[in-house]
């Protein structure tokens, strides 16, 4: 491996902050979710729930 660290090679740097957005957004959403209580129900028998 070969990586520099150079903060100003944005063309290696680029994909920390771009491509986690969309997953950043999805768990910002579940989280809400989770808070309001308006995550969906499961009929899951889930022996960790017990």
């Amino acid at each position: 491996d070969d990586y520099v660290d150079n903060r100003e090679d944005y063309v290696l740097n680029e994909v920390a902050t771009d491509y986690n957005a969309g997953f950043q957004g999805a768990l910002a959403g579940i989280v809400h979710l989770e808070v309001i209580s308006g995550l969906p129900t499961t009929n899951n028998k889930c022996p960790c729930l017990q």
